[in-house]
């Protein structure tokens, strides 16, 4: 009597199966909204301009003043 492997193999439940699907493509999305976050926070970074010293002159030129 000859078996078959095909008949022994017991199978994951499609509810199951569909589960899992459903869980990796969750996890993969928030992996990838996360990684687009980081790439957009590094694009959109700007430059702080601090003075640490500062002073006015006073030019009087007719009417106008120059500080």
């Amino acid at each position: 009597m000859r078996r078959s492997f095909a008949k022994n193999i017991k199978a994951i439940s499609p509810v199951i199966a569909t589960i899992i699907i459903v869980a990796v493509a969750i996890v993969m999305s928030i992996a990838i909204a996360y990684w687009m976050m980081g790439l957009a926070t590094t694009f959109t970074r700007y430059e702080k301009l601090e003075y640490t010293a500062a002073y006015a002159v006073a030019v009087v030129d007719g009417t106008s003043a120059l500080v």
